[in-house]
């Protein structure tokens, strides 16, 4: 009896054994293989970043915490670390390519933005800030010079504001933009002296401009006065003839010291004779009996009242 009694408790102590075994040592084991592969995708995470394979390393981090949520905060802030360096490095190249299409300023604006945690782009991207603004700024000074050198001064100006805008205390866009400003204050200065200029001219020869008389139009115009009358025509005894027509309806005579000007208002006649003599022109209206005398420097110009045609003229 006391064998069996024996036997028994050694059973029961074996069997406390192995409970308190496996209590142990199932967590335990779940503990290691959770750890294993928590390791496991944090470590495969980070090698994604470092490749920046970026997408990867995320979809990777996030694969991790079923294996460790315990660590669910410091896997929130590596995702948003890898989502900075991905969208920095996208900064990066938008600005580089507006740099390399020469839109300088939406680069640097773009530079500017790059991550300062993205330690393989940051300090680059200063230095092509630099660069940026070196080239913007000697890009705009040539241009203000080339148009300095076709006279354009005005347009010259505007491409140095736009770099003094941009660098305020630039000295060279400052001692351009002051010379350039001298220049169109001188221009200025003498298109008004040549406007000025060209008006007293325009006035003094509007004083020495002669009358234009209006077209003869009919019988009814009046004798020019004081008319020199040579019914027996002696004094053109010498004279060259120049014209004669008796053929035509009622003419039209203008006379002037220069070409469109009329200084005199001729009788209506039909039957006329224009002469050459001691250099004077002798217009001769035989109907009525009237010569008038020009210097040989007038122009003539004899016109049918009717059809308007122009039948003579004379040019000294």
């Amino acid at each position: 009896m006391g064998g069996k009694i024996q036997l028994k408790s050694k059973k029961n102590i074996i069997f406390a054994i192995m409970v308190i075994f496996l209590a142990v040592i199932i967590p335990t084991s779940i503990y290691a293989y959770n750890a294993y592969n928590y390791n496991n995708q944090y470590n495969k995470a980070n090698k994604y970043l470092e490749e920046e394979k970026f997408d990867e390393a995320i979809s990777t981090y996030k694969n991790s915490l079923k294996y460790k949520g315990t660590e669910a905060k410091d896997i929130d802030n590596k995702i948003a670390f890898v989502n900075e360096l991905k969208q920095s490095k996208l900064k990066f190249q938008d600005a580089v390519t507006n740099l390399e299409q020469k839109k300088y300023i939406e680069a640097i604006d773009i530079f500017k933005k790059v991550s300062k945690k993205d330690v393989k782009r940051y300090k680059l991207a200063q230095d092509k800030i630099k660069e940026s603004k070196s080239v913007y700024i000697n890009d705009n000074i040539s241009k203000a010079k080339t148009e300095a050198g076709n006279k354009k001064f005005d347009v010259a100006v505007s491409f140095l504001d736009i770099v003094l805008k941009f660098e305020p205390a630039y000295q060279e866009a400052l001692t351009l933009k002051e010379q350039y400003n001298k220049e169109i204050e001188r221009i200025k200065e003498e298109d008004a002296r040549k406007e000025a200029e060209a008006k007293l001219a325009a006035e003094a020869a509007k004083k020495k401009t002669p009358t234009t008389a209006q077209p003869i139009t009919g019988p009814s115009i009046p004798p020019a006065p004081k008319p020199t009358t040579d019914p027996n025509a002696k004094f053109l005894v010498g004279a060259k003839l120049l014209f004669k027509t008796s053929n035509y309806s009622w003419l039209t005579i203008t006379a002037g010291s220069a070409p469109g000007f009329n200084e005199f208002s001729n009788p209506p006649t039909w039957d006329l004779e224009i002469y050459l003599k001691d250099s004077q022109i002798l217009i001769y209206s035989k109907n009525c009996s009237i010569i008038n005398y020009f210097p040989s420097s007038y122009y003539i110009t004899v016109t049918s009242q009717e059809t308007g045609q122009v039948i003579y003229r004379y040019t000294p």
